[in-house]
């Protein structure tokens, strides 16, 4: 990446009351996956990150921007409901706006990147079309989703929100999928802050270790 490049991550989470007993060890977990991405430059200085939550109604908990100019992590509470559909219409509307204005402020950005975590089954219909429409290749922005599931979602779900089969994890136990992930999600920001892809091309080619205590899913169609 040159000086004036930039990789966008939407940090999507489910804050439904499923997650009460793991919300404060998800907050926990947020706070110091930001600690350790401030204290490497180059990842402060690369990475732009975007919290989003989402219940009944998601909600920007940290808007777009790098850790060097906000290292501080958002604290979330737990909401009714699990509707991914609007999540997914939120996170396609940002990733315009915020790209829009990257680009306008001068920078080349890469292809945004969503770990979308959640621990249950959506309440609402419609989802899989919002999912294609942010996803499909017609769409100009459309982001690498890495789909992070625990507690009692459908393994199938995860595997459909994932846009590659290698970027969707189930947790082995009913833990805390950001404490999980934390090692995962540090270290990917130092590989794709020192990334050597083609930013004309606006390409980030991801690649992913199993975190621990997780496991790939491989559900027969």
């Amino acid at each position: 990446m040159n000086q004036l490049s930039r990789l966008p991550v939407y940090l999507a989470i489910d804050v439904s009351y499923s997650m009460n007993h793991l919300i404060d060890g998800v907050n926990e977990s947020l706070a110091g996956v930001f600690d350790r991405w401030a204290a490497d430059p180059l990842v402060a200085h690369k990475l732009a990150v975007c919290v989003v939550s989402f219940s009944d109604i998601p909600h920007i908990e940290r808007p777009l921007s790098t850790i060097a100019e906000n290292a501080d992590a958002p604290a979330l509470s737990v909401r009714d409901g699990t509707r991914y559909r609007e999540a997914f219409d939120l996170l396609k509307s940002q990733i315009e706006v915020d790209i829009g204005d990257l680009k306008g402020r001068g920078f080349s950005v890469f292809r945004p990147t969503i770990f979308f975590f959640t621990d249950g089954n959506p309440t609402d219909t419609g989802w899989q079309q919002a999912l294609h429409e942010l996803t499909n290749d017609e769409y100009r922005y459309h982001p690498n989703i890495v789909a992070v599931g625990t507690g009692s979602v459908d393994p199938r779900i995860i595997q459909r929100i994932a846009t590659k089969p290698d970027f969707a994890f189930l947790a082995l136990l009913d833990s805390n999928p950001l404490e999980a992930s934390s090692s995962f999600l540090i270290e990917l920001g130092k590989s794709v802050a020192r990334s050597t892809s083609s930013v004309g091309q606006g390409k980030t080619e991801l690649r992913l270790n199993l975190p621990d205590n997780f496991v790939t899913v491989d559900v027969a169609e």
